[in-house]
């Protein structure tokens, strides 16, 4: 807020605005956005602004650090790329990177930069000193044509935004909110950040700035208000804001090249858990010995452990963190075009993420070092193993109590089964011990009986008889032999503290688990018969094409050939993910006059589709009595699609 109001017991009121108390002792006033000032001090003013009662916080611009090919095998993004029907590699995807700067004409970007932008009004957007903006910014989507080092989302479009003073090589701060927001605005829908506070004493903390990042992955998840998901990554090279945000992807790192790799974590992969206990780092992911795209501006390259003209080699959190941003790219392209779900929100993602990562030696997760594990694509995606997914993020719980069931068949005996609840939740308080708002809990019950817990781990693995808990805003189960049959997995509204309805993602791994689905359908425009204009009589031979629209095979599914509502023909078939068929069809006209033939996929709803509402087609043909044969080139139709 920009004012505050105080009202008194007589209902006397005192306003005031920040605007004006900023003038008091700020010169070169920068206003970010509502409530958010920043300019040069007037020291001798201190004590007088922090007394104001319309200032909230005041601090001094913090410190931050940057946190510094073999990725996309590590990640298995590299088999993900054409596992499906459709490339997963970044296409149709946007993603916002926030860093020191960008080479722009590297060549490794090729006319995929949507705009490069001064977010800090030094009037650059150049990468001259280590060129960290450059590799970070490649090690996302770089195509590798300037020698073969590719990001892993190569087809993704970026977004840019340079927050280094080329003037000092120091990163400056502006507004999250703004970062985010002009983000989203430029249709980027994933946001990546290989910087935080290198302070000593904000390890661990929840301060202004987490609790603004917090604030934007809410609302960007808001899908019932028609905003579509904004997934944020943060690098975790120190455990501090903003990489101590509830709903962000908060990213560790892991040996991406030579001895140790990839189930080797960095040293300078920063420990969790924050202040108020909450598990960070989310996820590891490759960043050391990463080798991307060297800024040809770039000064001070001293850092690298191996170099060429146009790549180099870096070593940080700052490396995992867009390795992981490049697979979250990925995941959302296959929500969209694979899984057809649009507008996945951020929370689904990461709870994908999530999914298909690996604990890395001692089976310890969760823990403070690695998280929930190192990512892993292929089982996010499509578990070696044969399990399927399942994804939900379209429920939401409004208050206290409520709760959402969900049942799953397991169909193998001694399998993997995993469920992740995710959700963006409120933010939170930094006067607060507890930063969560709104408590859910995920609650498993198992065919015979038992009850598993969300976060109640012991070597790695569910048990039992632990708390629920109420400090994380993501709950896992795993189950690594569950028995076969019906599983009750629930997410419940223990506690709900903020002001709206939360909405929530789940996404679950298993034996005869499926998210994905057919979609048969008649093709409008392939319709041909052998007579023209049919005569009372006369076999009329009639051939048809179907369609599958979906991701996955139609398998034994019926279509049926009706005239007039009667039943002709009934064919059982099965097809292919975007794969076509042929079917033919045989009708001797009983009457003259029209007739309407009708063609119907699955009539008894047995096959999960899609869509249901493109299953029948109608066409309306001209029938002659017998002994009258007319001709024309075409038959003159009607056909409508249902």
């Amino acid at each position: 807020v920009d004012s505050v109001e105080i009202i008194d017991e007589q209902g006397f009121t005192i306003s005031q605005s920040l605007e004006e108390v900023s003038k008091v002792g700020l010169s070169d006033i920068i206003k970010w956005d509502e409530g958010r000032y920043q300019g040069q001090l007037n020291s001798e003013q201190i004590a007088e602004i922090i007394l104001q009662p319309s200032v909230r916080s005041f601090r001094f611009n913090p410190q931050f650090s940057i946190d510094n090919d073999n990725a996309r095998s590590h990640m298995k993004t590299t088999v993900m790329k054409s596992y499906f029907t459709t490339d997963l590699d970044g296409s149709g995807q946007v993603v916002a990177v926030a860093d020191s700067g960008l080479d722009d004409d590297h060549g490794d970007f090729g006319t995929r930069l949507v705009s490069s932008n001064d977010v800090i009004g030094d009037g650059s957007t150049a990468d001259k000193h280590t060129g960290h903006g450059t590799h970070v910014a490649c090690t996302v989507l770089g195509d590798g044509t300037q020698g073969g080092y590719a990001g892993v989302a190569p087809a993704a479009e970026l977004y840019f935004q340079a927050m280094e003073n080329d003037n000092t090589g120091n990163f400056q701060s502006p507004s999250l909110n703004y970062l985010m927001n002009s983000a989203y605005s430029a249709g980027a829908r994933t946001h990546t950040n290989s910087w935080g506070s290198k302070a000593a004493s904000q390890q661990g903390k929840y301060d202004s700035e987490a609790e603004d990042v917090d604030d934007r992955a809410n609302y960007y998840d808001k899908y019932y208000n028609g905003r579509e998901g904004l997934t944020i990554l943060f690098a975790a090279g120190t455990v501090s804001p903003p990489a101590t945000a509830k709903n962000i992807l908060s990213v560790g790192n892991h040996q991406n090249r030579y001895s140790g790799a990839p189930d080797t974590l960095m040293s300078g992969s920063s420990r969790g858990p924050t202040d108020d206990g909450r598990i960070k780092p989310d996820v590891i992911a490759p960043g050391g010995y990463v080798r991307s795209c060297r800024a040809q501006e770039a000064t001070d390259t001293s850092g690298s452990t191996w170099s060429n003209n146009w790549y180099l080699e870096y070593t940080g959190t700052s490396m995992a963190t867009p390795n992981a941003a490049g697979a979250a790219a990925m995941v959302r392209e296959y929500l969209e075009e694979i899984a057809q779900r649009p507008a996945p929100q951020g929370a689904l993602v990461k709870a994908l993420l999530v999914l298909g990562a690996q604990d890395i030696g001692t089976r310890d997760i969760p823990n403070d070092d690695e998280g929930w594990g190192r990512i892993n694509l292929r089982e996010t995606l499509a578990p070696q193993s044969g399990q399927g997914i399942w994804v939900d993020d379209r429920s939401v719980l409004s208050g206290s109590g409520n709760s959402k069931s969900y049942s799953f068949n397991l169909t193998q005996n001694n399998g993997k089964f995993k469920v992740v609840l995710a959700w963006s939740d409120e933010r939170g308080s930094s006067f607060s011990n507890k930063k969560l708002v709104n408590n859910l809990d995920l609650i498993i019950t198992s065919p015979d009986g038992t009850i598993y817990q969300g976060n109640d781990f012991a070597n790695g693995r569910s048990t039992t008889g632990g708390s629920a808990d109420d400090t994380n805003n993501m709950e896992v189960v795993l189950l690594d032999n569950a028995m076969s049959g019906v599983w009750t997995v629930r997410a419940k509204n223990t506690y709900q503290g903020g002001s709206s309805a939360q909405a929530y993602s789940i996404a679950v791994m298993g034996h005869g688990v499926n998210d994905l689905r057919p979609d048969p359908m008649v093709m409008v425009n392939d319709f041909s018969m052998d007579v023209s204009i049919p005569q009372v009589g006369d076999p009329v031979h009639i051939e048809t094409k179907v369609f599958n629209a979906g991701n996955i095979k139609a398998e034994s599914f019926d279509v049926v050939f009706s005239v007039d509502s009667t039943e002709i023909t009934r064919k059982n078939i099965d097809l292919g993910a975007g794969s076509t068929k042929s079917m033919f069809w045989t009708w001797t006209p009983a009457t003259a006059g029209q007739s309407t033939l009708s063609f119907t996929i699955d009539p008894d709803e047995n096959l999960e589709e899609i869509l249901e509402n493109n299953n029948q087609h109608n066409i309306v043909v001209n029938v002659t009595a017998p002994g009258v044969k007319l001709s024309s080139e075409t038959q003159t139709t009607h056909g409508m699609f249902l």
